[in-house]
């Protein structure tokens, strides 16, 4: 090494040191040299440590590959007190709660924002990261192995964006606490020229705590959290609110609280622990373990469930949590994640909760949970909660200066601008401007308007993560649009991906079962009812449709769906539709514009408990016939599978689903059931009270299907058409009909005589 190479180590060791703050080198080039030039970096930065522990970050560690001979020839030049674990990309969750004092980034062939996420955030104060990547000039416009999962038919590789890439180097380049070197020549880019604070370490860690459980703590913040939970738990406040940026160790703090509430003899049977992913919760039992061990509590342990003291603590999946036996406190870990009916339910069934949830992350939300979930409990039931906020790091000092590279590389801060009155008085005067901006430009210098559209999402929808950003970079069939207010603001965000057309093999294949990625509307529909031709249509699906916070309720969504149908229609495209996790709402307000429902799951989805559903809208009329007989059929589909699959379907998102319809009247009575004139009989008799409602279920149900599948029905009131769903339609028992919808036997029996003869007057026509 140089000896002004070395000269800047030793300068960004000690002001690592001093500043307890990550650092990071880059060392670029087009040969090997970098990686003989790593290993030395790395010895002389921790020349005096007696043990080092090392991630090294890879795009393959199959033996015999060029990235595993990478990996050899550098483990090779490192000194033997380097501990080191090889991981590939995309499969950093395991690496989820651990600490490492360096990590090296192989970006040789490959960068994904998830993982580089995930893995900078693994790194302690005063260690170092090393990223490796090819010459800037080659790396800007490289193919990385992540884009082979970007294409997606009718694309090719030659399609790919080289957006992202780009904006890593300009966000490496900007920020302090990052050096850059040509390896090659050995030569420093960008040297260390910034300042740095010196880092005062915390006084004494002080909590109303055991000392061996504050011995644990990293920060007067984890202490804290402990003291006030145990507070809470004998307290009558229902929920505590736990939020905090990634990184400050509020999992393991939970992990702690319920070791010294089972200390404290408060919890009486068991914990419950829930999460979208198991591997989240890890840290949570680690931490659980040290605790128990730390108050002298036996314990055993298997799997994601600990039992000590006659108590169990264990993890189940979110929606198994409503079939669990009844815990004494559940934890909702990443609450951000779940749906909003989910975290109420939760709300409405349990003594205890704890939600807790990331605002700034690679896995969080940004203020949405506050805003969506927060927002609506803090109005109904704010005596009934406590909340509080986890701000020190664990790992690093506040303030590390890779922290702030990394938030603002991946737009994990992210928020929509702030709206002025003259704002405001555009959106009242309906002045909307819609946009198809430059893609390239937003990434290559406009962070304004980039941060603006993000932060509108993070603010809008459950869960981010940086692979949507790197996604919306590069992919070659996703694209962004934006309605902005005459004064310049974005206000609506809107992110589409290009679907069909297909040639006609493809499309022959997809009826067959075949599921090329990135098609997920021409595969459901073609698949669903085997249709070769819909899937060499070209449509757009709508993957992400958010407003900003401040002005939702007041038509910009619709507005900016009117102006994309505009554009859609302009360019030849033959359908416009999207894929949703099915709420009542959600489900109007995509038929409010015009959007019709063709498929939902036969199953919820693992992480949110959603079932998920399809809609489209047709923008040319061979497209219109097309989604007049899905919807008919996916209407038909649904009135049998409610007594099945879908028995478990909230009523709510039922009628949402029912009560659309992409037919008119005389399509529906060609296509409708017709009965008997016995048929009819039998169901005045149960009218008149001659026989009873179990002899005529079949008929009443198919009465039941006949109303929803009528465009020009009749009016009912919200709870006759949930009295049809659940009893007619779901056929659930009696004491399953009294919880859900609080009406006892004889006043379903007696409103379902009524609904009757309102419908028989209605449809006695169609005999058959």
């Amino acid at each position: 090494m140089k000896p002004e190479l070395k000269a800047v180590v030793e300068q960004l060791k000690e002001e690592a040191t001093k500043s307890y703050q990550r650092r990071m080198v880059v060392l670029t080039g087009d040969t090997d040299k970098k990686l003989a030039l790593a290993a030395e970096v790395a010895n002389e930065f921790f020349l005096e440590y007696p043990q080092v522990k090392l991630l090294y970050l890879t795009d393959s560690v199959a033996e015999n590959t060029l990235s595993q001979r990478r990996f050899q020839q550098f483990k090779d030049q490192l000194e033997k007190k380097f501990s080191v674990k090889l991981v590939e990309y995309g499969r950093t969750k395991k690496i989820l709660g651990t600490t490492f004092d360096c990590l090296v980034l192989d970006a040789t062939h490959d960068l994904r924002a998830d993982d580089l996420g995930r893995a900078v955030e693994t790194v302690r104060g005063s260690g170092l990261i090393l990223l490796l990547a090819p010459a800037f000039r080659v790396w800007r416009r490289a193919w990385l192995l992540v884009h082979r999962t970007f294409i997606t038919p009718p694309y090719t590789l030659k399609d790919v964006r080289h957006n992202f890439i780009p904006r890593i180097i300009r966000k490496l380049e900007e920020h302090p606490g990052i050096v850059i070197i040509d390896a090659d020549k050995e030569k420093v880019l960008k040297p260390v020229n910034w300042t740095t604070q010196e880092f005062r370490e915390e006084q004494e860690i002080t909590a109303n705590i055991p000392s061996t459980l504050a011995e644990i703590c990293k920060t007067q913040d984890q202490a804290t959290c402990i003291e006030k939970l145990a507070n809470f738990y004998i307290s009558q406040k229902k929920a505590f609110i736990l939020i905090a940026d990634r990184g400050r160790g509020k999992t393991a703090s939970l992990g702690l609280a319920a070791a010294y509430l089972i200390y404290l003899g408060k919890i009486k049977k068991r914990i419950i622990v829930t999460s979208p992913e198991a591997e989240n919760v890890q840290p949570f039992f680690e931490f659980l373990e040290k605790g128990l061990k730390a108050l002298g509590i036996e314990f055993s342990r298997e799997g994601k469930k600990v039992k000590a003291k006659g108590i169990e603590v264990l993890y189940r999946k979110p929606l198994q949590v409503l079939d669990a036996p009844r815990p004494d406190l559940l934890i909702v870990d990443e609450a951000a994640a779940f749906p909003t009916t989910l975290l109420f339910k939760y709300f409405d069934r349990f003594d205890k909760i704890v939600y807790s949830s990331t605002i700034h992350g690679y896995e969080g939300a940004g203020r949405g949970f506050s805003v969506r979930f927060l927002g609506r409990l803090r109005k109904a039931q704010l005596e009934q909660l406590e909340e509080y906020k986890m701000e020190t790091p664990i790992r690093y000092a506040p303030g590390d200066y890779i922290e702030r590279w990394l938030y603002d590389a991946l737009l994990l801060d992210a928020e929509p601008e702030k709206l002025e009155q003259e704002d405001l008085r555009a959106i009242e005067q309906g002045q909307l401007v819609f946009e198809h901006p430059d893609l390239r430009e937003w990434f290559e210098r406009n962070d304004k308007d980039l941060r603006a559209y993000f932060g509108i999402y993070i603010l809008a929808h459950y869960r981010n993560s940086p692979m949507d950003l790197q996604l919306l970079a590069d992919a070659p069939h996703h694209d962004a649009f934006v309605t902005r207010t005459s004064t310049g603001k974005i206000v609506n965000a809107i992110q589409v991906a290009y679907e069909g057309g297909l040639d006609k093999e493809t499309a022959k294949k997809i009826t067959r079962g075949f599921d090329p990625s990135g098609n997920l509307i021409p595969c459901k529909v073609g698949q669903n009812y085997q249709d070769e031709v819909f899937p060499t249509l070209r449509g757009m699906r709508i993957v992400r449709i958010a407003t900003h916070p401040d002005v939702q309720g007041k038509g910009i969504g619709s507005a900016a769906l009117r102006f994309l149908e505009d554009w859609a229609r302009k360019r030849g495209y033959d359908w416009l539709g999207s894929g949703f996790g099915a709420t009542p709402e959600l489900v109007r307000f995509w038929a409010k514009n015009g959007f019709y429902p063709v498929h939902i799951s036969p199953l919820r989805q693992a992480s949110s408990g959603e079932y998920s559903v399809v809609v489209l809208k047709p923008l040319t009329e061979k497209v219109k016939k097309a989604v007049q007989d899905y919807n008919y059929a996916f209407k038909l589909k649904l009135l049998g599978s409610l007594l099945d699959a879908h028995r478990n379907l909230e009523p709510e998102i039922a009628l949402a689903l029912l009560e659309v319809s992409a037919y008119d009247k005389q399509y529906f009575e060609r296509r409708a059931p017709r009965f008997l004139l016995v048929e009819l009989q039998g169901i005045r008799a149960f009218l008149h009270g001659a026989t009873c409602y179990e002899s005529v279920y079949g008929l009443l149900r198919k009465l039941a299907c006949t109303y929803f599948l009528d465009p020009d029905r009749p009016l009912l009131d919200e709870l006759d058409k949930k009295i049809m769903v659940v009893k007619l339609l779901q056929n659930k028992k009696w004491k399953e009909v009294k919880r859900e919808i609080g009406v006892s036997r004889r006043t379903v029996i007696k409103r379902i005589r009524e609904i009757t003869e309102l419908l028989l007057k209605k449809y006695e026509y169609l005999l058959r």
